[in-house]
């Protein structure tokens, strides 16, 4: 059907990529500011680095932001992560979703986070939260 394909069509995919990905979950984050203030457009959770897709996803344009968090043995330990052990990346360019299409396909590298990037950590609840619902349902 034509709303199937549109809906196909709506997401925005990619890869993350960490030479030290310390097998903990990795969040995938669309927001639409490069600072993540607020709850993302739309999420993705993996379980180690590979292909992710979000969607589906309004037009509009958007920036990719990832989090990948150590092996934490509980939930609250997500919640209330250490920066200092946190991996995070972003998207090679924004994001731009036009007539239900993405701009092509996101890869992301995870990287020891630096004193310079965003505060990523804002928006971890929110995905974690979002994607245990989505999960439930």
């Amino acid at each position: 059907s034509d709303l199937g394909r549109a809906m196909l069509h709506s997401s925005v995919e990619g890869f993350v990529d960490s030479a030290n990905h310390g097998g903990g979950l990795i969040f995938v984050g669309l927001f639409l500011a490069h600072i993540p203030q607020s709850r993302p457009v739309g999420g993705a959770l993996l379980t180690s680095p590979g292909a992710f897709r979000i969607g589906p996803v309004p037009d509009g344009m958007y920036h990719l932001l990832a989090a990948g968090l150590p092996n934490l043995g509980d939930t609250l330990g997500y919640l209330l992560p250490n920066s200092s052990n946190l991996l995070v990346g972003a998207g090679n360019g924004p994001v731009i979703v036009q007539q239900g299409k993405a701009s092509g396909c996101f890869n992301i590298n995870l990287r020891p986070m630096a004193l310079t990037d965003p505060p990523l950590l804002i928006s971890l609840p929110f995905l974690l939260a979002d994607t245990l619902h989505k999960g439930h349902k």
